[in-house]
């Protein structure tokens, strides 16, 4: 029990590691370059990133692993073979036990990482970063350099998206005030000292209001293209789907589309990463046009009374082509 408990303790840990080098955070970490005094086997000479060494570094752990595995079963075969005391075998039996653990433990890690994902045990790191690329295009050199540009996009989009939302409440906030001082300005019409003072405060507030839109508005754009795409996935990936729905999947999905280009625009006009990061937009954009495409022409296959315009459908009639409501 102890050796199984251990067994699966090995196992995961290997897994987690793993997973941890090869998660969205360890891949848009920048690229580390090092020249190693003497030459590494499996390393190129001269510069060579963190994803060579690791490939090199597990290539030749399995190597030293599988070696000192036999050295092991011979040495504790031959004390086995050569004591005669019943102590001295049996540490013989279990020098050669742990070892058989150890190398099902190897063997059986492998075939869970497999299973898994098979980019995992050839340490192909970038998880088919590198497939579409290849496919699509985008001007990086490689996957890894897609993934990190992935993880910029996504967390820009994300600040974006908070960004938009608390300064659009703070907005709400100042219009209420102004609202409330233009209320206040009409009550105060015949007490010209008491309007003024109203009307600069108000102002005041409306020029808070421009500048606070205005240093919104990237954020609003990022927003708006990234909460409409997920509202018309959402809608179009919806089992129960109406002829609402799909009229809503498409609005959604075309306004995004018309941000789209804006949301580029905005992200070619920052730094370096920023730039790589409207490369992967691009890349992005081209599946989930496709995604969007395939999933609509499947719909409109399976319901074609969604394209009809002339008649009137409510209810479970939407799920019954050519049947108009009465």
């Amino acid at each position: 029990m102890r050796h199984t408990t251990s067994f699966f303790i090995h196992t995961l840990s290997l897994m987690m590691i793993l997973w941890a080098l090869s998660s969205p955070v360890a891949l848009s970490a920048a690229p580390i370059s090092y020249v190693p005094l003497q030459p590494v086997p499996g390393v190129p000479v001269g510069n060579a990133d963190f994803k060579t060494y690791l490939i090199a570094g597990f290539k030749i752990g399995i190597s030293v692993a599988g070696i000192l595995s036999v050295l092991m079963l011979v040495v504790a075969g031959f004390q086995y073979a050569t004591t005669d005391a019943f102590t001295g075998k049996e540490e013989s039996k279990n020098k050669m036990t742990k070892v058989v653990y150890g190398l099902v433990l190897i063997l059986v890690s492998y075939i869970l990482l497999n299973t898994v994902n098979k980019d995992t045990v050839s340490l192909k790191l970038d998880f088919g970063a590198q497939d579409a690329v290849n496919r699509i295009g985008g001007g990086f050199r490689d996957g890894l350099a897609y993934n990190r540009a992935q993880a910029i996009l996504n967390q820009k989009l994300r600040e974006a998206v908070s960004q938009y939302s608390e300064g659009r409440a703070e907005i709400d906030t100042l219009t209420s005030r102004i609202n409330d001082l233009n209320e206040r300005m009409e009550n105060n019409i015949d007490n010209p000292m008491e309007y003024e003072r109203l009307r600069v405060q108000a102002a005041d507030l409306e020029n808070q209001k421009n500048i606070l839109g205005q240093q919104i508005e990237s954020a609003r754009v990022m927003s708006v293209y990234q909460t409409d795409y997920d509202k018309a996935m959402l809608e179009i990936n919806n089992k129960a789907i109406n002829k609402d729905g799909y009229l809503l999947a498409k609005k959604n999905f075309e306004t995004a589309q018309t941000y789209y280009s804006q949301v580029k625009r905005s992200l070619e006009a920052g730094d370096q990463a920023s730039k790589d990061a409207a490369k992967a937009l691009d890349i992005r954009w081209t599946r989930q046009l496709e995604d969007y495409n395939k999933k609509l022409t499947e719909i409109e296959t399976k319901y074609p009374v969604f394209t009809q315009g002339n008649q009137t459908y409510t209810g479970q009639n939407y799920f019954v082509p050519g049947t108009p409501v009465r």
